[in-house]
């Protein structure tokens, strides 16, 4: 593992939120696919923690497997055990768990915040969260490079037009309804 290797809690908040993103995205469509009337009726703070949950076994799964996941990959950041071997999936099922728990509350809104705030706080001040710590676990950042930049812009873009193209498609749902009763529960499934 040669390299380079300092504190860089912005390049660990984007590999995340590109993970978060993708598997969010990827897991609202198999779901709507599933139950479409059911997922509607899940509450957006409650959708967000279940995403966060289900996340957890799949983050264990890729970082046994590859050391990374698609997020970290992308911002060439890996997680090894810090004798640089790769994490075992107990291991890493349980950093999952952890960074779910004290860097996001379980995604419960304005908790998340602040609980998010002292894990930035406590890696700036001893250079390894707690939970990396605790299991004696190292993060290995290396230089992004233009071409994985580039890679995580077009990964955000593909998604942010997948969702207006949704988005779109809904608008004309509701706009092609044909009885008042229609109208009223077409917008009340658009706006909640």
């Amino acid at each position: 593992m040669t390299g380079y290797n300092r504190v860089r809690p912005w390049v660990r908040y984007w590999a995340r939120t590109l993970d978060l993103i993708v598997f969010e995205f990827v897991l609202s469509k198999l779901s709507h696919l599933i139950n479409s009337q059911a997922f509607d009726a899940i509450p957006s703070w409650v959708w967000g923690v279940i995403v966060l949950l289900a996340w957890i076994p799949i983050e264990a799964i890729c970082l046994t497997t590859w050391s990374t996941t698609p997020g970290k990959w992308l911002m060439n950041t890996h997680v090894y055990h810090e004798n640089g071997l790769p994490l075992l999936f107990e291991q890493a099922l349980y950093r999952s768990f952890l960074v779910c728990m004290r860097g996001f509350a379980f995604g419960l809104p304005i908790v998340s915040l602040f609980v998010a705030n002292d894990v930035y706080r406590d890696l700036l001040r001893f250079g390894i969260t707690s939970y990396d710590r605790e299991l004696k676990l190292m993060v290995w950042h290396r230089p992004i490079g233009f071409a994985r930049i580039c890679g995580s812009i077009a990964v955000i873009g593909i998604l942010v037009m997948l969702t207006v193209m949704d988005m779109v498609l809904a608008m004309l749902k509701f706009l092609n309804s044909s009885t008042p009763n229609e109208l009223t529960t077409n917008l009340m499934k658009l706006l909640f």
